[in-house]
């Protein structure tokens, strides 16, 4: 008779319907059905959980921030651009006749430091864009504002 079951059971687990675990539980299906229910409930325990995670990550950085002044959190790579084309112009060296209404949002310096200060960050990189051309003046502003947390990298007409 166990010849028999265990024969049976082979040609099951051949056939890919049984997965056999040797000495432990009778042999049971492979491919399990998950109903809408369980699949809407994994899904909401999963981005709960990346929520919170996340939440942690940033409260965290917060901390150590405040706390740790001796570690500083810089972003190294950050754009801003005037929000006055009179006192800084737009003179775009690729498209002719680009006006701060082609600008697809705003990012002042002012937006920069309340984000940076918002999230931690201590310190910043700023690099030219190109909306500005080759004239830096406004990121050369920008750090002159702030020296003691930007650093700023230009642009030159090659």
């Amino acid at each position: 008779m166990a010849d028999r079951i265990l024969d049976d059971d082979v040609r099951r687990y051949e056939e890919g319907n049984f997965m056999l675990l040797p000495d432990k539980d009778p042999p049971r299906p492979l491919k399990q059905v998950v109903d809408r229910r369980e699949f809407v409930h994994a899904s909401v325990r999963s981005v709960a959980a990346f929520t919170a995670a996340e939440s942690l990550l940033n409260k965290e950085a917060k901390v150590v921030a405040a706390l740790s002044p001796t570690l500083p959190i810089i972003d190294s790579h950050m754009h801003v651009w005037a929000d006055d084309s009179t006192q800084y112009p737009f003179p775009h060296p690729y498209i002719k006749d680009f006006k701060y209404e082609d600008v697809p949002h705003e990012a002042t310096l002012e937006m920069l430091i309340d984000d940076m200060d918002q999230h931690g960050c201590s310190h910043a990189v700023l690099v030219q864009v190109i909306y500005h051309g080759w004239d830096n003046t406004y990121v050369a502003d920008c750090v002159k504002k702030y020296p003691d947390r930007l650093r700023a990298h230009g642009l030159i007409d090659p």
